[in-house]
């Protein structure tokens, strides 16, 4: 058996960030967009947690709380 069939395909940085934007454009379910790359669901998670983009902040935008007010 041939020794480079059992190595790891190693990504960069920037595959990587590749690859979930066109996971995000493609309309596919995690579990299918990993069969079609090669990568364990494990392993897109890890590193959607790590690389994936994180939900945008609308600079200047206020967030609405909600304060209980305390018995006097």
């Amino acid at each position: 058996m041939d020794q480079l069939q059992n190595k790891r395909n190693r990504r960069t940085s920037l595959e990587i960030k590749k690859l979930f934007e066109d996971f995000t454009h493609s309309g596919i379910s995690a579990k299918e967009f990993c069969k079609a790359q090669g990568v364990s669901r494990g392993v897109f998670y890890k590193w959607r947690s790590r690389y994936g983009a994180k939900p945008a902040v609308k600079r200047g935008a206020f967030i609405k709380l909600n304060v209980p007010t305390l018995p006097e």
